[in-house]
């Protein structure tokens, strides 16, 4: 954040009505009585110290060390800070909220992924405490640990009953969101959906594309761990869910070995299906099984469905889910 330096205001009714600098947009989030402009790129917001200050600690004390006469935007008559670094879209999101509560949003109370963004990147770094807490449990409701509630995606598609993608985001900006915020409990899942992902490994070059056509990459140190961590994940699919594709396991006089190898075709090639890996069984999709293979082949995947989660941090480099889930805590 860097404030203007102060400057002679000009009190003419001209100046009065400047919408700004040219290139400068007003937001809709501009309050007459307002008595503090916030500028993140281009967009311009006049909204109320005592409103950002109930809900962010670190704005607050940075309004209780300025001076009085704290650097004065001539063109309105109030102080102008700049938000460096900081996208305008996410605090016109983040103030939306603040200002207007929830009531902009989807029905369903579903947020969208740039309202969740806007809420954990800023609450992270200004203390937007509530809004952070917010937005962290609609993320791990989708990414983290726990296993009812989780989402498993080959398109980047994300649409859960508490948040939807938006059109100008896409898959990249998901996993970076987590990276970058060190939200380590959604990890281990978003690095899964990153590899079952249908069009991996090309996006991890060629990016990932917003409704808007808007071209997202992942950072260049995620795109290394992923294609490092393939094999091991591909190797745990082997070990885990499909396990039971590599044998008839029912009587031995049963005729499912062909069956098997087409069906580990179907899985394997062109591509593996990684998603299928966490997904529900398909009974459909296995009924050229005998009825007792059926049965344990079932069996033997959900098993290793569950022992392929307890170990999917393992496969990524990471903690147990345990300590994933401490480290998280130790961030708020």
């Amino acid at each position: 954040m860097e404030p203007v330096h102060k400057r002679k205001r000009i009190d003419s009714p001209t100046n009065r009505e400047n919408p700004g600098p040219p290139g400068i947009s007003r937001s809709t989030l501009w309050f007459d009585d307002g008595n503090i402009i916030l500028q993140a790129e281009s967009i311009i917001f006049r909204v109320h110290r005592s409103v950002l200050a109930l809900h962010s600690p670190v704005l607050r004390d940075m309004f209780l060390l300025a001076r009085p006469d704290m650097d004065i935007e001539p063109d309105f008559g109030c102080p102008l800070v700049r938000m460096e670094g900081d996208p305008g879209s996410e605090w016109e999101e983040l103030l939306t909220l603040i200002y207007h509560g929830f009531s902009k949003t989807r029905p369903g109370d579903t947020l969208s992924f740039v309202q969740i963004s806007a809420m954990l990147r800023l609450g992270h770094k200004y203390g937007f405490r509530s809004y952070r807490a917010e937005a962290l449990e609609r993320f791990l409701d989708a990414f983290g640990p726990d296993w009812d509630t989780i989402m498993v995606t080959d398109d980047g598609t994300i649409d859960t009953e508490r948040m939807h993608m938006d059109d100008s985001h896409s898959w990249s900006d998901v996993v970076n969101l987590a990276y970058d915020l060190r939200l380590n409990q959604a990890l281990p899942l978003i690095y899964f959906n990153a590899i079952a992902h249908t069009s991996y490994p090309a996006y991890l070059f060629e990016g990932t594309k917003s409704n808007n056509g808007r071209i997202s990459y992942v950072h260049e140190d995620i795109r290394r761990h992923l294609l490092c961590s393939q094999n091991n994940l591909y190797a745990a699919l082997r070990r885990h869910t499909f396990s039971w594709m590599f044998k008839p396991i029912g009587d031995s006089d049963c005729d499912c070995w062909d069956f098997l190898l087409r069906l580990i075709s179907q899985t394997y090639t062109p591509r593996l299906d990684v998603a299928k890996a966490l997904g529900v069984w398909d009974e459909v999709e296995c009924q050229g099984l005998c009825s007792e293979c059926r049965t344990a082949a079932q069996a033997s995947f959900e098993h290793g469905r569950d022992n392929l989660w307890d170990a999917l941090p393992s496969v990524f480099g990471l903690p147990s889910w345990d300590v994933l889930e401490a480290s998280l805590e130790e961030l708020d």
